[in-house]
């Protein structure tokens, strides 16, 4: 799974303003793709524009979050249950949820293709758990 962690993100991981295994909330939203990822992405009102609408949608919060002695930030597969539409999911977005979307910070964006069909939509992150990775090389 691609992943993008924008420069705001590298910035607070480095000032320990995230802490992906400690406390704080997480969550998981979709988006289309009208959305398009950069590293100037700062906040989750960007990404917001271009989330999913069905009603059946909702964020998810992330579950199991650990850091790996290789910078690997891990959580648990996000899963959105029974979640209808027809909007093809291009992006799950992981944001730190703090009051509203103006200055929740997007932590990273990966690529998440599918479309919902009425059941559970998951978010396999990449098969090993690993969400995105702050490893440099």
């Amino acid at each position: 799974m691609g992943q993008l962690v924008p420069a705001l993100s590298r910035k607070l991981h480095a000032q320990g303003s995230i802490a992906w295994d400690g406390g704080g909330e997480f969550d998981v939203m979709l988006c289309s793709s009208a959305y398009v990822p950069s590293d100037a992405d700062t906040y989750a009102a960007t990404p917001a524009a271009h989330e999913l609408t069905d009603g059946s949608y909702a964020r998810v919060a992330t579950t199991g979050r650990s850091v790996s002695s290789a910078a690997e930030c891990k959580a648990d597969n996000a899963v959105f249950p029974l979640l209808g539409g027809s909007t093809a999911v291009a992006w799950a977005v992981v944001i730190k949820k703090v009051t509203n979307d103006a200055d929740s910070p997007i932590v990273a964006v990966c690529a998440c293709v599918g479309t919902p069909d009425g059941a559970d939509f998951t978010v396999d992150w990449d098969g090993a758990g690993i969400v995105y990775s702050l490893d440099a090389a």
